[in-house]
């Protein structure tokens, strides 16, 4: 969680800085009703930020350029689904979602990508697709309906996913090799403390992949599948 933070900190940062005269870059502020975004932005120093705070939000976000993207909802029928196509995007991208129907995507292509969502209450959904090599993806989730996907293609990829209470459900998808996955899965004392857990981690065709699953109350239920040499597997579970 504090990585998230600290991550997006850095980034509003390289946001406020202008940068070459020829670099894209928009941001955006909505507050309240039927909020709408749509940024479209090709080669170039691309950056984009873009807050809404109530009611209908939806936002989406394509790149081709240096990118730098962060979407920030709070709020009623949230969504965002970020798309880049540039290599070495740091400090990467992030999604905060916090309350109602949750719902983000990002999409990187070309290695060397960072994704963050972080999604607080209700309906969450998450998922991040990343191609190419050396990506890196943290998911935070906590209450109500958590879902995440995170599928990684390449070499050199790292994910980290986080899940505190209720239907929490999860599934890691790493190909080729020296791949490590990290999942937490636990209820919490709050409102919303009850949980489902499942989680599905799948590591192919490599050496030196790794996994690390903790799953905490209540149904715990666990699939992992690893293929090719040096493969690790720690797995925690309390009913």
């Amino acid at each position: 969680m504090k990585k998230l933070f600290a991550v997006a900190l850095v980034l509003v940062l390289a946001l406020s800085i202008s940068g070459p005269a020829w670099a894209n870059k928009a941001t955006i502020n909505q507050i309240g009703d039927n909020n709408d975004v749509v940024v479209n932005q090709a080669n170039g120093g691309n950056q984009t930020q873009v807050v809404q705070r109530g009611n209908r939000n939806e936002a989406t976000v394509d790149q081709d350029g240096v990118n730098l993207a962060n979407v920030d909802q709070e709020g009623d029928n949230n969504q965002a689904k970020v798309v880049q196509n540039t290599e070495r995007n740091w400090p990467g991208t992030t999604v905060f979602q916090e309350g109602d129907h949750n719902q983000a995507q990002v999409y990187q292509y070309n290695g060397d990508n960072w994704a963050g969502i972080t999604q607080t209450g209700d309906a969450n959904f998450g998922k991040v697709l990343q191609q190419g090599d050396g990506n890196g993806a943290e998911v935070f989730q906590q209450g109500n309906n958590n879902s995440s996907d995170v599928v990684q293609d390449g070499t050199f990829h790292i994910v980290d996913v986080d899940q505190f209470g209720s239907w929490n459900e999860m599934s890691v998808k790493q190909y080729e090799s020296y791949n490590s996955a990290t999942v937490h899965q636990t209820s919490y004392d709050g409102a919303n403390s009850f949980s489902h857990n499942k989680a599905a981690i799948n590591q192919t065709k490599g050496s030196n992949n790794k996994a690390n699953v903790v799953q905490v109350g209540i149904y715990n239920g666990l699939t992992l599948i690893q293929s090719g040499n040096e493969n690790n597997a720690v797995v925690n579970q309390t009913p």
